[in-house]
C-alpha cells in the first residue's frame, strides 16, 4: 500500500512516483495521502520542547518554532488511519463509532423507553429551534457516553495493561507507568463519528421542504417514520435539495455549525486515561451492520440503506464533483478534528492522469482535508470481477481503511464498495 506525506508548502516534494505506481500498475489503484500541516496543527499550544526533543532534524537554538517540514515525520498513521504523535501517545480511535445518522432517527422518532432522553424535532417551531434540538440531543448522548468510558475504563485497564506497548513509549519508561494508567505524554481517546453527511442532508432537506415551502414538519416526518412507503414524489424532493458537498453557501453554513458541535462534544470530560476525548471522523466495517439497523432518516435514504462513510458526501447522489467537495471541506475547521478526517474518493479508471492525481492532492492538502482513500476504479469492471473472479486476482480497491483483493472480500463487502459514488 503506498503511502505519502503531503506538505501544501513545499513543492519540491515529489508525489508522481507514488502516483504513477497506482495507476501503470493492476495491483495498487488506490493512494493514501495524510496531510502533515493539519497534525502539526494539533500540537501548536504543546511546549516546543516536546517537539525538539524527537526532531528527525537538529534545531538550531535561535529557532523559535520547529520547521513544519522537519517536524512532519514525527506523528506517524497509526494502523488504518489515526494519526498519532509518534513515541508518544495511542489515539484509541477504533473502539468505538459514533452514527450520527442513528442520532437522527432517535431524534425523529424517539424510543418509548427513552422519550424523556431526547427532545423530538417535530415540536420545532423554526429551523434554528430544530437543528438547536438536534444538537442537544447530540451532547446528551455524547456526554453520557464519555463520562460512561471515563468511568467504566479503568476497570478493563487493570485486566489488560499495555508493558510491550508502553515499553517503546519514551515517557512510559521515564514515568514507569504503563501507557492504560496515562503513561504516555498525550492520552486522548478519539471519538470517530461517521454519517455527517446524512445528518447535513436531512437538517437541508427538512429547512428546504418545512421551513421555505411550507409542508408541515409532523406531516414530512410522518413520511420519514413510515419508511418514505407512498411518498416517492416526496423523497425525490428531498433528494433534490442542497446537500453535503455541493459548495452551496447554504449548506457549508449549517454543516459548519453542525461539525463545530460535534467537535466540542466531549470537551472538559476526562477519558478513561485521564486525557481528553478528540474528534474524527472516519469509519471501519462496523459501517455495515450500523447501516442495516438505521431506519429512514430525512434526506430520502430509506431503511438500511448504505450510510455516508466518516466526512465524505452520501451516495445517495450522483452528481457529486470533486472540486465542490473539496471546497466545501475547506469551510471546515480541520484544527478541531485532530484525530483525522477521511474523504473517500472514488474516481473513474481512465480519466485520471499522474498529473490531474498531483493536483487533486496538493489541492486537498492546501485546502484542509486530513487524508485522501482514493480509488481508480470501474463500475463495469467491479461487476465483472464479481462474476469472474478468476479474471481479476489483482484488483485492490481500498475500503474501510485497508486494502484487499476484491474477489476476495465477503460479497456484501464487493456490494456496499460498488454502492459509493464515482466523482467526476
Amino acid at each position: 500500500m503506498p503511502k505519502s506525506r503531503q506538505h501544501p508548502d513545499d513543492q519540491n516534494v515529489e508525489m508522481k512516483p507514488i502516483i504513477d505506481s497506482n495507476i501503470n500498475t493492476p495491483i495498487n489503484r488506490d493512494v493514501m495521502v495524510y496531510n502533515d500541516r493539519l497534525k502539526l496543527w494539533k500540537y501548536s499550544s504543546y511546549p516546543q520542547s516536546h517537539i525538539r526533543i524527537v526532531s528527525v532534524e537538529p534545531l538550531t537554538e535561535e529557532s523559535e518554532t520547529p520547521d513544519l517540514w522537519h517536524c512532519s515525520y514525527l506523528w506517524n498513521g497509526y494502523s488504518c488511519w489515526e494519526i498519532t504523535l509518534e513515541g508518544m501517545e495511542d489515539s484509541s480511535g477504533v473502539t468505538m463509532y459514533f452514527n450520527l445518522a442513528k442520532l437522527m432517527e432517535l431524534s425523529v422518532t424517539p424510543p418509548d423507553d427513552a422519550k424523556n432522553d431526547f427532545l423530538p424535532l417535530e415540536d420545532a417551531k423554526n429551523f434554528d429551534d430544530l437543528l438547536e434540538r438536534f444538537v442537544a440531543n447530540l451532547h446528551h448522548v455524547m456526554d453520557a457516553r464519555c463520562r460512561a468510558i471515563g468511568a467504566v475504563g479503568p476497570y478493563e485497564i487493570r485486566k489488560n495493561p499495555c508493558p510491550l506497548f508502553s515499553s517503546m513509549l519514551s515517557d512510559c519508561i521515564r514515568k514507569h507507568q504503563d501507557y492504560s494508567y496515562g503513561g504516555g505524554r498525550y492520552n486522548p481517546h478519539a471519538n470517530p463519528f461517521f454519517a455527517f453527511a446524512n445528518v447535513v442532508d436531512s437538517l437541508m432537506a427538512i429547512k428546504r421542504i418545512c421551513f421555505d415551502d411550507g409542508m408541515p414538519l409532523m406531516q414530512y416526518l410522518a413520511a420519514v417514520r413510515n419508511n418514505w412507503q407512498g411518498e416517492e414524489e416526496l423523497r425525490q424532493r428531498a433528494l433534490h435539495c442542497p446537500h453535503w458537498g455541493d459548495d452551496c453557501k447554504e449548506t457549508n453554513t449549517v454543516a459548519r455549525r453542525l461539525y463545530e458541535e460535534i467537535c466540542r462534544s466531549g470537551i472538559g470530560i476526562p477519558n478513561e486515561r485521564g486525557g481528553n476525548w478528540q474528534t474524527a471522523f472516519y469509519v471501519y466495517r462496523p459501517m455495515i451492520p450500523m447501516s442495516q439497523r438505521t431506519g429512514a432518516t430525512p434526506d430520502g435514504r430509506r431503511a438500511g440503506d448504505w450510510l455516508a462513510q466518516g466526512i465524505t458526501p452520501s451516495r445517495l447522489h450522483k452528481d457529486l464533483a470533486i472540486t465542490d467537495t473539496i471546497n466545501s471541506f475547506a469551510t471546515l475547521d480541520a484544527r478541531l478534528a485532530p484525530g483525522s478526517r477521511v474523504l473517500d474518493l472514488n474516481i473513474p479508471l481512465n480519466a485520471s492522469t499522474s498529473d490531474s492525481l498531483d493536483a487533486l492532492e496538493r489541492s486537498a492538502a492546501k485546502q484542509g482535508v486530513g487524508m485522501l482513500q482514493i480509488n481508480c476504479i470501474s463500475k463495469e469492471q467491479l461487476l465483472d470481477a464479481q462474476q469472474h473472479p478468476d479474471k481479476y486476482p489483482d484488483l485492490i480497491v481500498r475500503l474501510y481503511g485497508y486494502s484487499a483483493r476484491f474477489v476476495t472480500l465477503p460479497r456484501l463487502y464487493q456490494d456496499e464498495f460498488i454502492a459509493r459514488s464515482i466523482y467526476q
